[in-house]
């Protein structure tokens, strides 16, 4: 009887997670798109501090990677006052995950993207 309910379980649960998977991955998606814009600080603040809620997560973190990466090296001052709005544990978080150990580009080219740019030193990143 137990395994009844435990396959009745999984038969009833199963869509609804897989729905809220699809769900979270097209919101995702949507959100990315504009958040490599750096059109809004506010939004990639916000985006930075939940890939670092995310990093338990190898799949969001990968994601996350790729879109962090991206507005490094196409937007890095925006990035860099992003950086700056953070708490300096965040900040921390961001430059070793993100900017020390890149997924998708060479640490010297996220470096270089960085450093072209003549900004206010960022208190947790020294270029």
């Amino acid at each position: 009887m137990f395994k009844v309910i435990v396959i009745l379980l999984l038969a009833v649960t199963t869509p609804a997670i897989a729905g809220e998977y699809e769900k979270y991955w097209d919101t995702w998606h949507k959100n990315a798109t504009l958040i490599k814009q750096c059109q809004s600080e506010k939004k990639v603040k916000l985006f930075l501090q939940n890939s670092i809620a995310d990093l338990g997560n190898a799949e969001r973190t990968e994601a996350n990677a790729e879109v962090v990466e991206t507005i490094i090296l196409t937007k890095p001052a925006c990035f860099l006052s992003t950086l700056s709005t953070l708490s300096q544990e965040e900040c921390k978080s961001v430059v070793k995950f993100f900017i020390r150990s890149p997924l998708y580009n060479d640490a010297k080219q996220i470096e270089k993207s960085l450093k072209s740019v003549h900004s206010k030193k960022v208190s947790c990143y020294v270029g």
